[in-house]
């Protein structure tokens, strides 16, 4: 369970294999490019979808950036954690 005062970002492209969402700190919002990020998600389940020939199982996928997440990730079903200290500004 994650649970703080996260922002969220939608995935707004219909054509999605699943909805994603990105939830992070606001002073971390900067430090993502959100559209290129589910590209790549959409990209790879689209990928293994083709190559498994199953559906993506799950109804959603989330990705959570955690502060002070002790470990670097780790899988969820549906909701993927990280630590948001790999969310670096892009001038750094």
């Amino acid at each position: 369970m994650c649970a703080g005062q996260y922002d969220v970002i939608k995935d707004d492209d219909a054509t999605a294999p699943v909805p994603m969402r990105i939830f992070l700190r606001n002073s971390k919002k900067d430090n993502i490019d959100a559209k290129e990020y589910f590209r790549v998600i959409s990209t790879g389940i689209r990928f293994f979808e083709k190559l498994i020939g199953v559906k993506f199982p799950f109804e959603k996928y989330d990705s959570i950036f955690c502060p002070e997440y002790r470990i670097g990730a780790m899988e969820n079903v549906g909701a993927i954690t990280f630590n948001d200290g790999y969310l670096q500004p892009k001038d750094a």
